[in-house]
């Protein structure tokens, strides 16, 4: 496998790239200055590199902004898509692009892969362009996940510790459930199913379900932080963007193709708490 990865600082990025390493996979990565998602692509770095595999792990993700800055979420997560899928077409090379749980509506509240899609947003409309997209190329891989979060200040749960300890209640939507995926998690499972040749949609999200709330209060509890913590309605925030009140994403096929289950969100967030003490 020679893989190259459309992306190099963001999470995601991170994320493949410590597993090709570990895996021993010849890879190359791009930064967003190198390999400009929202402009005309140029593929002479590809073209050189000359990969089997290429995953999209640059996205644009600002889901409030989107309602917006239509024009640049379409370019980065649907247009720059539809040229990515061309070139692999045109090559034979597989394509992997990393969707979201926000290409549903969230009204079943369970989705399995083959359920249709309905988004309530514009940034899960572009998410869902970029599926249609990438669904041309033979062989690909479309791997929806949800809550994705891993260590850094941008992360929900550095976000909940740093907000607790300045302040002596916090408020936290209570009426979003979904699943809380590692990104290792996410980025274990894409090379698995690279490496047996997997094709189609999977929904790659951690066992099990919470609320914004429950989760933030589960990381309170393991920090130790006393911090009072309320819970809120979305609604009451006034964001731009709808929001999915219940995104779970079902996946049954893992032992068919020889995987073992995702783990549970809370095992994984126990696992990175104990690792990291962040």
């Amino acid at each position: 496998m020679r893989l190259a990865i459309i992306g190099k600082y963001g999470q995601l990025a991170q994320a493949a790239q410590a597993c090709a390493q570990i895996k021993k996979i010849k890879y190359v990565s791009f930064s967003r200055k190198e390999f400009p998602m929202q402009k005309a692509l140029s593929f002479e770095r590809l073209d050189e590199f000359r990969p089997t595999h290429v995953l999209i792990a640059s996205a644009y993700t600002f889901v409030d902004k989107a309602e917006e800055d239509q024009g640049l979420a379409l370019a980065i997560n649907s247009f720059s898509v539809g040229q990515l899928s061309e070139w692999c077409i045109r090559n034979n090379v597989k394509l992997v692009y990393p969707s979201t749980d926000y290409v549903f509506d969230g009204n079943a509240g369970n989705y399995r892969f083959s359920d249709k899609v309905n988004p309530v947003n514009f940034y899960g409309k572009t998410k869902m362009l970029g599926e249609v997209e990438v669904q041309r190329v033979p062989g690909a891989i479309i791997a929806r996940t949800s809550w994705l979060y891993g260590i850094g200040p941008n992360h929900f749960p550095e976000k909940i510790i740093q907000a607790a300890r300045r302040n002596k209640k916090i408020n936290v939507v209570d009426d979003q459930i979904g699943s809380p995926t590692h990104v290792f998690d996410l980025s274990e499972r894409i090379f698995e199913l690279m490496k047996i040749n997997a094709e189609g949609i999977f929904h790659v999200s951690s066992q099990g379900h919470v609320s914004w709330f429950n989760f933030a209060s589960r990381i309170l509890e393991l920090k130790s932080i006393k911090t009072e913590i309320k819970p809120i309605s979305t609604e009451s925030l006034g964001l731009s963007a709808k929001r999915p009140k219940r995104s779970i994403l079902l996946e049954d096929r893992w032992k068919d193709l020889g995987l073992e289950k995702m783990p549970h969100w809370e095992d994984s967030f126990k696992n990175l708490y104990l690792k990291y003490n962040f």
